[in-house]
């Protein structure tokens, strides 16, 4: 798995150069700064001690879109799990589940904001999944280089074991394609059903459910074929309720 990490809108160049080499010392080296608001400058290369290349190779980009183009899943972080609360299906988990959603992925980015102010609700639009990280309630907010250093040690600790305990059976993500069908499915399940008032607000939490959990090829190929049966049966019973009304 590559992994990416993605600082939004950066603030200290102090902690860009430390989460270089929190990140290298873990096995990671890609790094992506989205509209840094500082310098690299002395200060990022002093941090930085012993892995001034991924410094050096770290790509910049406008906006958070562009820095996780071609990312099969984007991981939000967040200190303050209490501001997704009143977000419509919007959920975190704590970091120690994050590799068995992700595992098998070719392409992830872990995504991390402001220091300042964290990531904006337009920065979780993005991402597929927000985790955690759990702390003390006395001071529950990590510093920018720390919170990358202990998301690179947890992902780099579960892949070690994950060698260990491989059994042999590769886990496939299912194809953009294939969960739009899925989405589609269930929106037309939806609209036979009587009793079920805000349709588009089930239809939402559906693929968020969807998105959120980053199904397999097997299980959405699975329940595809299961709404397939579902629409179908419905189509039956509402052409037999038809012809008996004709009668």
């Amino acid at each position: 798995m590559n992994l990416r990490f993605v600082l939004v809108r950066p603030e200290h160049d102090m902690n860009v150069g430390a989460v270089c080499r929190a990140i290298k010392n873990f096995g990671f080296s890609e790094l992506w700064l989205v509209d840094p608001q500082c310098k690299l400058g002395l200060e990022a290369k002093k941090y930085a001690k012993h892995s001034e290349e991924v410094l050096s190779n770290a790509q910049k980009a406008a906006t958070l879109a562009e820095a996780v183009k071609g990312c099969e899943a984007v991981v939000g972080t967040t200190g303050i799990p209490v501001r997704f609360q009143g977000r419509i299906f919007k959920n975190c988990i704590p970091l120690d589940r994050l590799y068995e959603k992700i595992k098998g992925f070719e392409n992830v980015a872990i995504v991390f904001g402001p220091e300042g102010t964290g990531l904006s609700e337009a920065d979780t639009d993005l991402c597929d999944i927000v985790i955690t990280i759990p702390t003390a309630p006395a001071h529950r907010v990590l510093n920018l280089s720390h919170a990358a250093c202990t998301c690179a040690y947890q992902l780099f600790l579960d892949s070690c074991r994950d060698k260990k305990t491989k059994d042999g059976i590769e886990y496939k993500r299912a194809s953009e394609h294939k969960i739009g069908m899925l989405e589609n499915l269930f929106a037309e399940a939806l609209k036979s059903s009587p009793t079920v008032r805000d349709k588009k607000k089930v239809a939402k939490a559906f693929q968020r459910l969807v998105k959120r959990s980053l199904p397999s090829e097997d299980e959405v190929s699975t329940l595809l074929c299961a709404l397939d049966s579902f629409n179908s049966a419905e189509e039956y019973r509402s052409l037999k309720e038809k012809r008996s009304a004709d009668k």
